[in-house]
């Protein structure tokens, strides 16, 4: 039901819909995801910052902590955020960021607009950066 739903808003039929709905539908979500940058880290560490970032979010209502990847070797990690404001959770994101050795200076891109919006500005950012302490 949702799919077809979504399929007449997207080719811009008439609807009877309830307003609810459609503000759900046209939702733009942003996107902030953070790599860490030249530290081994544990699987143990992802998790705790997965934690924090889930709890800042929360508190702040700033959007959804996604998940996280991982690279086997523990090189690299990848945490993925999403919500209505790229600004909005990069800043929740920022103080758990700054708290954790393997994330102190690591590496954030925003993207102001949703995934389907080539056009949609992208901004990199590094954690560490003095322009970004709160």
């Amino acid at each position: 039901m949702w799919t077809f739903l979504k399929r007449l808003l997207l080719i811009g039929s008439a609807s009877t819909l309830a307003a609810p709905a459609v503000a759900q539908a046209a939702k733009v979500e942003h996107a902030l995801s953070v790599t860490t940058v030249g530290v081994h880290v544990t699987i143990d560490e992802v998790f705790a910052i997965q934690d924090g970032l889930t709890q800042a979010f929360d508190q702040l209502s700033v959007g959804e902590v996604d998940g996280h990847e991982i690279e086997v070797s523990g090189r690299e990690a990848l945490f993925y955020m999403y919500g209505p404001d790229a600004e909005a959770m990069f800043a929740a994101a920022l103080p758990v960021l700054k708290a954790h050795l393997a994330t102190t200076n690591s590496r954030a891109m925003l993207r102001f607009g949703d995934v389907s919006d080539k056009s949609a500005r992208v901004e990199v950012r590094m954690v560490n950066d003095p322009r970004w302490s709160q």
